[in-house]
């Protein structure tokens, strides 16, 4: 009886969860600033320069979108 309860209360809590998910202000800003960028290159970048997201936008941006000259900025 108490595992049915529980998994309804976690269901509920997701399903909140969600909705909560869809409203988050800033996925708009996100989707703008890396347009321009695949998300592959801005992964690639942020793997191998061990740099945040932003970071690696920046310095996508800086080089033209080059991922190895991105790279380099980062880590030389």
């Amino acid at each position: 009886m108490g595992m049915k309860i529980n998994d309804r209360n976690a269901r509920r809590m997701m399903e909140r969860m969600g909705i909560n998910q869809k409203e988050v202000p800033d996925v708009e800003e996100v989707a703008r600033e890396t347009k321009k960028f695949s998300d592959e290159d801005i992964i690639l970048v942020q793997q191998q320069a061990n740099v945040t997201r932003e970071k690696a936008v920046a310095a996508l941006e800086q080089s033209d979108g080059e991922v190895a000259k991105a790279i380099l900025l980062l880590t030389s």
